[in-house]
């Protein structure tokens, strides 16, 4: 029987390996999970080759992921006529099995059909997911135009009837002057009022290298962005950043278009995506937790951990962690896709972050420095920190933490990570700035599996929900960070999984909501020595204001009526350290950094 953990890494150390994962039936029913009667695989296969007469080899890049456990078993292409395949030069096998034992990726070629491992199913496949490049040799006769090559993806069938994927690939003839579009990010979701520099990927497809030639960007509405002239060289891609862009809360239509004087295939030199954009939330409670076993989307009591139910929850991706920024609830997934939660616990897909391999493990947000990070696990069991840009996904690593396996994270009052370690069972700090790890303490619980963290900053406590395979499998209470032992609340009932957990706590100094129209606070000079102005400008009507040190521990505050802009000096005895400023009025509020040094 083949068991999936909510933290890949985790099989690795009970199974010795996922060559057995498929064969062991003695773990617990928690390790289990189940497609829901949905797709249990999604699977791509990609080129940027071109075609010409004579015998050449074509480049391809394919993805391969899965949920519920049902690995590849095989991929069959099936190439146009006059194109014929060739087995010296083509990969063999695929890629490097990491599945069953005696799975395999090999190579057999049948006339225009060309197949990898086998199309029947296993129930115990050859390859567990990820990307990979492979190249298949052809030699072409008489061909005339685009030619289409059609594949199938084939699933082992583990838990489920057996499931597949199939697509074609356009290989366009090698032109001398060709420039075309290939992607457009963001491509399926925006939230409003994020901004961004969308990016568009240019791929040379001619024989020449091309210096004179220009991309714009709109959409439809008042956004326009132009580069020109970057030089770009045959069979070479390039990723454009356009100039930054903020949707607010309407229909957009993103169009790229190309031009190059002289091109002699028009057909990809113009790209159209229709993204949804996502209006900004107001959340009414204080935190939400997944619990996967039930796939229910709850309200949280911190009080004593118990849930209400809010909403089904039956994504067929595993949720990772989820992660509050003061606007959005963030979710990632097992597979690097992510996106948001509304207030009725509807999942809404945004896209897939990219940059990262192995696994993605724990979200966590810096207030103080308006930056979202994400934890990822290796496949040797680091733990690779990463910032996310929300808009486009993409990752870029910070550090690799070498002394422990993290398993969830978040950040405290003193600007620092903090997350509970497998195998280890310590609490672990970790600097945003490096992603080193520092031990805390022991946990004084053992956890195996992929558990959630989120911290109140009013109550300066991180709490989650464990999991385990012993009595302290599932139990809510919270980590201290100066110790790193664990402090029991209560237990959850059917010691069900929480798979992931997010404190939006109203009033928490760390969810301060800008909403409604521009609010503004000046601070200056900011950083200061107590001394400082702040500046209210474009507020009518009652507002007033409150200090707050980094543990939420209330300063100073006033109350005043403005018709306009109000100017406000103040001289107050601080300590050196990192101070927020709220703002509210009737309808908006704002946090800005106070900086004491």
């Amino acid at each position: 029987m083949k068991k999936i953990l909510t933290s890949f890494l985790v099989l690795t150390l009970l199974l010795g390996g996922f060559a057995n994962a498929q064969n062991q039936n003695s773990l617990s029913a928690k390790l289990k999970r189940t497609t829901k009667g949905t797709i249990a695989i999604v699977a791509t296969v990609t080129s940027t080759s071109t075609w010409i007469n004579g015998t050449q080899t074509l480049e391809f890049t394919m993805t391969y992921h899965q949920t519920g456990g049902e690995y590849m078993d095989g991929l069959r292409m099936v190439f146009p006529t006059g194109m014929v395949p060739n087995v010296t030069g083509t990969s063999d096998p695929l890629t490097a099995p990491d599945g069953c034992a005696n799975a395999h990726l090999n190579l057999s070629i049948n006339g225009q059909n060309v197949l990898w491992g086998r199309d029947t199913a296993s129930r115990c496949g050859a390859y567990i997911g990820g990307t990979f490049t492979f190249q298949v040799n052809v030699t072409n006769t008489d061909l005339v135009g685009s030619q289409t090559i059609n594949y199938t993806v084939y699933g082992d069938g583990y838990g489920n009837e057996p499931h597949i994927v199939t697509g074609s690939i356009v290989i366009p003839k090698l032109l001398a002057h060709n420039l075309g579009i290939t992607s457009i990010v963001p491509n399926t979701a925006v939230l409003s009022g994020i901004t961004g520099a969308p990016k568009i990927t240019v791929h040379n497809f001619g024989t020449n290298n091309e210096n004179s030639w220009s991309l714009t960007l709109t959409d439809g509405s008042t956004y326009t962005s132009t580069v020109t002239n970057i030089p770009i060289n045959a069979g070479e891609s390039l990723e454009i950043t356009m100039d930054n862009w903020t949707p607010s809360e309407e229909e957009y239509t993103l169009t790229a278009t190309l031009t190059l004087v002289g091109d002699e295939d028009l057909t990809n030199n113009s790209l159209t995506i229709n993204p949804i954009v996502i209006p900004s939330y107001t959340y009414t409670e204080e935190a939400y937790a997944l619990n996967y076993d039930l796939a229910t989307y709850n309200i949280v009591n911190l009080t004593d951990g118990s849930m209400t139910y809010l909403a089904d929850a039956n994504d067929p991706l595993f949720p990772r962690a989820e992660e509050f920024d003061g606007k959005y609830i963030y979710r990632v997934c097992d597979n690097f896709s992510y996106g948001v939660v509304s207030p009725a616990g509807e999942y809404i897909q945004i896209g897939t972050m990219i940059g990262a391999e192995g696994s993605p493990i724990a979200l966590a947000y810096d207030w103080v420095n308006e930056r979202m990070y994400l934890m990822a696990i290796a496949d040797n069991n680091t733990s690779e920190l990463y910032t996310v840009n929300l808009m486009i996904g993409e990752l870029s690593l910070i550090g690799i933490g070498t002394e422990a396996t993290i398993l969830a994270m978040d950040f405290a009052n003193d600007g620092f990570l903090y997350g509970p370690a497998i195998y280890t069972n310590k609490l672990y700090r970790i600097d945003p700035a490096t992603g080193d790890e520092t031990a805390i303490g022991p946990l004084g619980i053992e956890i195996f599996y992929g558990q959630d963290v989120s911290f109140d900053a009013t109550a300066n406590k991180l709490y989650t929900y464990t999991c385990g395979d012993n009595e302290d499998d599932g139990q809510f209470g919270y980590y201290d960070i100066t110790t790193g032992a664990f402090n029991y609340i209560s237990d959850i009932p059917n010691r069900d999984q929480i798979a992931t957990f997010v404190i939006t706590k109203p009033g928490n100094i760390a969810g301060g909501i800008e909403t409604g129209e521009t609010l503004t606070l000046t601070i200056y000079p900011n950083p200061n020595n107590g001394r400082f102005t702040l500046d209210f400008s474009n507020i009518n009507g009652k507002v007033n204001y409150q200090i707050f040190d980094a543990k939420g521990s209330f300063i100073f505050g006033d109350e005043f009526t403005t018709n306009g802009n109000t100017i406000k000096e103040l001289s107050l005895d601080l300590v050196p350290g990192i101070y927020f400023v709220k703002l509210n009025s009737n309808t908006k509020s704002l946090i800005k950094k106070l900086i004491v040094e």
